[in-house]
């Protein structure tokens, strides 16, 4: 939770000399009239006896708090569309509001190196942590096979619940990243690079 501080304006803060006796009789008598004026509802804003008594109360200030919060997603499946294939990202938002669930995307593109050729993978993460505030993010590595050789396969998948659409879908944002490695007698550095995604909760 933010909380933000706004200092209101001081009010009625004007410098003047200090008053004689006579000044400050009159003074009295000026707020006594303005009190009186005040409780038959008969003072206005511009009248001699408001003024007088501004320039005489002292400088005040107030501090305004304003609390901003946010809800948890609501609970169900989302999707989103890789930049690089327009295949659909998919992921689930847990009944406890507490993770992402089955994060799937059917084709990668990974450009390897050396040599710049481009292999196709999934992506897969079984649960990813969600925090209160809506953001999310998780890195998991697996070890599998690649063309027979063995192989490390890791994957990101990071972003944040932000707002509606349009259609007062909730919607979140956020990037993904897979690489692989691999050595069959060369060694090979596989990526994605890092794209970006925004998805709308299914209606």
């Amino acid at each position: 939770m933010k909380i933000k501080f706004t200092k209101a304006p001081a009010i009625g803060c004007t410098r003047r000399s200090r008053p004689g006796s006579a000044a400050r009789l009159q003074g009295l008598v000026l707020v006594a009239g303005l009190l009186g004026a005040v409780a038959a509802g008969t003072a206005s804003a511009g009248s001699p006896a408001v003024t007088a008594a501004g320039s005489l109360s002292p400088k005040t200030s107030t501090v305004a708090l304003t609390a901003v919060t946010t809800s948890p997603p609501p609970t169900g499946s989302y999707t989103a569309t890789n930049p690089q294939n327009s295949y659909p990202i998919k992921f689930y938002v847990a009944s406890s509001q507490a993770s992402l669930q089955d994060v799937s995307i059917p084709y990668v593109y990974l450009d390897c190196a050396p040599g710049g050729g481009t292999v196709t993978e999934p992506f897969q993460i079984a649960a990813v942590p969600l925090k209160s505030s809506g953001s999310f993010t998780a890195t998991t590595t697996q070890s599998g096979v690649y063309a027979g050789y063995p192989a490390t396969f890791t994957y990101n998948f990071r972003g944040n619940f932000h707002g509606v659409a349009p259609s007062g879908a909730a919607r979140a944002a956020g990037t993904f990243r897979e690489t692989l490695t691999y050595n069959n007698g060369t060694a090979y550095s596989c990526t994605s690079n890092i794209q970006s995604w925004t998805a709308t909760q299914n209606a």
